[in-house]
């Protein structure tokens, strides 16, 4: 009788044991990089916004969001940054292309996106490596005259700039909003 309950004390005590383990609560990581090594001669912001399935973080001044833990499943990667001209409302950004005065800016501010889609699997660290893109250009536009004796009689020139964007879909990936822009240059700023 005594080795039967040292054995069955034994034996619980072992099946407890294995019970225990076996219910340990698996951990499920993110870990978002971004990847400024195609991005030359260019400033990177100070400031990217990092949303995860709506949840924002901020990364400032650094490539790495900190390592954090998520359920196992999809999820949607977006990243930028909003300069001054820029805001943001439901994913989509609007560009302040246009001065009061109905002028294009020539440089809205530097505006860096990128998307991306990851699956994340249960017990597992899941990287990810975003390499965000420059969505905005500044604009250099040079008017030159030639073949008039006098271009003091010149008082203007005006043109179209055609597929000015005033919005970006972060979740999309595109573009909205191209219009075509009317350009003009008064005699004092030749």
């Amino acid at each position: 009788l005594l080795y039967i309950s040292l054995f069955s004390l034994l034996f619980s005590s072992c099946v407890m044991k294995e019970l225990y383990e076996e219910t340990e609560i698996p951990v499920t990581k993110l870990a978002v990089q971004i990847n400024w090594d195609e991005i030359i001669g260019e400033n990177k912001p100070q400031k990217l916004t990092v949303s995860i399935n709506g949840n924002k973080f901020e990364v400032n001044d650094g490539n790495q969001l900190d390592t954090i833990e998520v359920e196992p499943g999809n999820y949607e990667i977006y990243v930028y940054n909003t300069p001054a001209d820029i805001s943001i409302n439901d994913n989509i950004i609007k560009i302040d292309t246009i001065t009061s005065s109905g002028n294009v800016k020539p440089n809205p501010g530097d505006f860096y996106s990128a998307t991306e889609n990851v699956d994340v699997t249960i017990n597992t660290t899941t990287e990810v490596d975003i390499t965000p893109i420059k969505r905005t250009r500044k604009l250099t536009i040079i008017t030159l005259i030639t073949g008039l004796a006098d271009t003091i009689k010149v008082q203007s020139v005006s043109g179209v700039l055609n597929y000015v964007s005033s919005s970006f879909d972060i979740k999309a990936n595109k573009e909205e909003g191209s219009k075509p822009v009317d350009l003009s240059f008064l005699a004092d700023t030749f």
